[in-house]
């Protein structure tokens, strides 16, 4: 015998799938390092002026456009943080407006050292 469904194993069904499918869209949609404006405009900058980051970073090359103090606490070489801090406070020395992450210093160091005029982020 075959059963048919009822109203309350329906509206079960129907509220179930609809958190399913909330939790996805939240899981799919929320903000990433790799939507943020700074983060994009530093990667462009860093093509247009240097060259491919896969190529001159490495593998894991995103991480070095995330912010200075999430890419800094994720190395867990003492060694590798203090040396990116020295980067980071050189970079605040010489530019009026501190780069946003390693990667975009990188492209702005490579500008000035080839006197290219800057007009990024600011």
């Amino acid at each position: 015998m075959k059963r048919t469904p009822t109203a309350e194993r329906l509206r079960k069904t129907r509220l179930r799938l609809q958190d399913q499918i909330a939790e996805d869209k939240f899981a799919a949609d929320g903000p990433t390092w790799f939507t943020c404006p700074e983060y994009a405009e530093g990667v462009a900058l860093f093509r247009q002026h240097v060259g491919n980051p896969a190529e001159v970073l490495g593998d894991g090359w995103e991480d070095y456009f995330c912010p200075w103090e999430a890419f800094i606490d994720a190395w867990q070489s003492e060694d590798m943080r203090a040396e990116f801090r020295q980067h980071q406070e050189a970079d605040a020395r010489e530019f009026e407006i501190p780069s946003w992450s390693f990667g975009h210093m990188v492209a702005r160091q490579h500008i000035a050292d080839h006197g290219v005029a800057y007009s990024g982020i600011e």
